[in-house]
């Protein structure tokens, strides 16, 4: 730019030089290889023209030139702020992702507290219940029921034995299949639950009917159950028993208050 500005200085003072001078041309002096001598004549309004035309030259490339600076400091600023955008974009978005990242979480841990409640309000309700009010189902014609349920548990060995009566109110036929017994702290989390004999389940109910504590008889039958736990009993509320004909049909399953003996 400096550069620029002093070519149009000197053209300038030049051009000003010829305006003052009172001749109307000036003679241009060439020298050959020869050695002669040439005069050329050159009007003042030639040159005068020839400048001003350099003058108008430089003036433009002078403006291009700043102009084209100025638009590479424009372009580098809008890049700049660009970037600026994009990582505030980038901010937000990570805060929104771990904001509802917190709601699910806090949505989770409310459904999972409600649960409980609801879990530990039928606990209750269950408890209240007698043992003596025994639900009975029908099969091929009679009903079977369960008695004298009882729970024991050895703290030192931390074993735990379930005894029960499964009673054949159709005396005249031979009833045999398999049963279980689900011990629950509450209905909603099943990680928690002591299935026995253990077995993996489905829909909360197990899931192979061939693993259980099989019995056959036409009397009432007793049925004793015996497991190893480091889980505690006294966190049970409540045990599910599930009877089993041989053919995997359920023929009972009802629901009594855990109470340790």
């Amino acid at each position: 730019m400096k550069y620029f500005l002093r070519k149009i200085e000197k053209a300038i003072t030049f051009a000003a030089s010829l305006l003052k001078s009172k001749r109307k041309y000036h003679t241009l002096i060439l020298i050959g290889d020869d050695g002669k001598i040439k005069h050329i004549r050159i009007l003042r309004g030639l040159i005068v023209t020839v400048l001003a035309a350099q003058i108008i030259v430089v003036c433009a490339g002078a403006y291009f030139f700043s102009s084209g600076m100025r638009f590479e400091e424009d372009k580098k600023a809008i890049e700049n702020e660009l970037m600026v955008s994009q990582k505030k974009y980038l901010t937000i978005r990570d805060e929104k992702d771990m904001l509802m990242a917190r709601l699910v979480l806090a949505e989770s841990l409310a459904n999972k507290d409600t649960g409980i409640v609801r879990a530990s309000m039928t606990a209750e309700r269950s408890a209240n219940t007698s043992a003596d009010q025994i639900q009975k189902m029908t099969f091929d014609g009679g009903g079977i029921s369960i008695d004298n349920i009882n729970f024991f548990y050895e703290t030192g060995a931390k074993k735990l034995k379930i005894q029960f009566d499964i009673i054949n109110n159709q005396k005249s036929k031979q009833l045999s299949g398999y049963t279980f017994v689900i011990l629950k702290e509450n209905e909603i989390d099943e990680e928690g639950w002591l299935t026995v004999p253990s077995v993996s389940l489905v829909s909360k109910k197990p899931a192979t009917i061939n693993k259980g504590q099989y019995f056959s008889t036409s009397k009432p039958a007793k049925v004793s159950l015996m497991t190893n736990t480091r889980l505690l009993p006294p966190r049970f509320k409540s045990a599910t028993v599930f009877v089993y004909s041989v053919s995997g049909e359920l023929i009972l399953e009802k629901n009594y208050p855990v109470v340790l003996k």
